[in-house]
C-alpha cells in the first residue's frame, strides 16, 4: 500500500521511529487505510494518468519498491489477494513508464532518420536537375557535333 500511496501522492504521517531514536519516521498505515476507504479508489486508479507520472515519483516507486525482492505480486499473493492486484497495478506503471521513455526515444529517432532521407531525396533530385541541365548545355554547345566526334573518335 505504500508504494500505491507514493504513485498516488497521498503524504504519509510523520511518527516518532520505533526504535526511540528520536528521528521521525514516515508511517503510511493511516493514510493508506483512509486511501482504501475512498469510493472512489478503484476508479482513480483506473483513471491515473500514466503518461504524465512525475519523475520523482517514479525514481522513488523504482529504487524503493520495484527493486526490492518482496515487492512480487507472488509473495504478496500470500499475504493478501488484494495487495496483489495492487503490486501488479504499480509494477505495470513503472513498466509503462520505462517503455514510453524508451518509445519516444525511438521516434524522435525516427523522426530524425525521416527528416534525414527527406533531405537526401531532395539532393538527389537537385543533382537530377543540375546533370540535366549540364548535358543539355553540352547538348546546345557542341552543335551537331556527337560526343565521340567531339572528342576525335569519329
Amino acid at each position: 500500500m505504500e508504494a500505491v500511496c507514493v504513485m498516488l501522492e497521498v503524504k504519509p504521517e510523520r511518527k516518532p521511529d520505533a526504535t526511540g531514536s528520536g528521528k521521525m519516521a514516515e508511517d503510511f498505515w493511516a493514510p493508506s487505510q483512509k486511501l482504501l476507504g475512498d469510493m472512489k479508489f478503484l476508479q482513480n486508479l483506473l483513471q491515473y494518468d500514466k503518461d504524465n507520472i512525475p519523475t520523482k515519483i517514479i525514481s522513488v516507486v523504482r529504487t524503493k519498491f520495484y527493486s526490492h525482492p518482496d515487492f512480487d505480486p507472488k509473495k504478496i499473493r500470500m499475504v493478501s489477494m488484494a495487495c496483489e492486484g495492487l503490486c501488479r497495478w504499480v509494477r505495470a506503471m513503472v513498466v509503462y513508464d520505462q517503455v514510453t521513455d524508451k518509445l519516444q526515444a525511438l521516434n524522435d529517432e525516427f523522426t530524425k532518420k525521416q527528416k534525414e532521407k527527406k533531405d537526401l531525396e531532395d539532393s538527389i533530385v537537385r543533382c537530377e536537375q543540375k546533370r540535366d541541365r549540364s548535358e543539355r548545355l553540352i547538348g546546345g554547345l557542341g552543335g551537331s557535333e556527337t560526343g565521340e566526334e567531339r572528342r576525335g573518335c569519329g
